[in-house]
């Protein structure tokens, strides 16, 4: 169906550009690979098996449903990672494509989120299937989970601007990324439900966008609960907010960025 689209599409089609580029990307991120796509799967369900192990039999986690919990925070924390890892070198791949004056330069980051997003949907699928097995609940509340994926995808557009022009000017930028995702690993519930914290660490799943937006995802794909609409409106609001301070960035030390390289 997609293909037939595109097909319909002008030849200098700016979709059809962007869509080039993600195929281009998503091929060979794989390619030459004995596994190839395989691997976009099999990397997020290893990590599944050993933090389920790890967090049934060593700490013993009462959260319910905590198999799918704990897929679908991996998958989709996953996505931001590798978004992000890889517009941190966008400059240096993509630098004949940025300095052509014909094309838009922000095209080059929808393609490589598109790119990223082609994997997360593979992983998704998987998710989506073993959730129909395993659970035993189901609510049309899962048809507002495009919403709360809009909002990641607006917060790693936001982030991947940021890094992707920052990282040219600071050479110990993959060190500080160590660091932030380190912290945004352990801290955005992945592993534990935030919405149980007290006090000052509840305020966790406002101030940190993938704290709620995993919050909000659980809700209405595992537990059959309705959207979290305030929760969903601070952090879509946050996630823009990072937009515009990535739009500014890029858009005022790009060009500068290029001419270093």
């Amino acid at each position: 169906m997609i293909k037939k689209l595109i097909a319909w599409l002008p030849e200098n089609n700016r979709l059809e550009r962007i869509w080039l580029i993600a195929k281009f990307d998503f091929v060979t991120r794989y390619y030459g690979s004995f596994l190839g796509l395989f691997w976009a799967l099999l990397k997020p369900l290893f990590q599944l098996l050993v933090f389920f192990i790890v967090f049934t039999v060593v700490f013993k986690s009462r959260t319910e449903k905590f198999l799918m919990f704990l897929f679908i925070g991996i998958i989709m924390f996953q996505f931001f990672t590798e978004s992000v890892k890889a517009s941190m070198k966008i400059f240096k791949s993509k630098k004949h494509l940025l300095e052509n004056i014909q094309i838009n330069k922000l095209d080059i980051f929808y393609s490589g989120i598109a790119s990223t997003l082609f994997g997360f949907m593979f992983n998704f699928t998987a998710f989506f299937v073993g959730n129909l097995l395993l659970n035993d609940v189901f609510s049309w509340s899962i048809l507002f989970f495009p919403f709360v994926l809009i909002s990641l995808i607006i917060f790693v557009l936001a982030t991947q601007l940021i890094f992707s022009t920052v990282s040219i000017y600071l050479k110990d930028i993959d060190n500080i990324w160590f660091v932030l995702n380190t912290f945004l690993f352990w801290g955005s519930g992945i592993f534990f439900d935030a919405t149980t914290l007290e006090g000052k660490a509840a305020l966790i799943q406002y101030f940190n966008p993938l704290a709620g937006i995993l919050i909000n995802a659980r809700k209405v794909l595992i537990y059959a609960e309705p959207l979290d609409t305030t929760l969903f409106f601070i952090n879509f609001v946050t996630a823009v907010c990072f937009l515009g301070i990535g739009l500014l960035i890029f858009r005022k030390y790009s060009a500068k960025a290029l001419e270093k390289l």
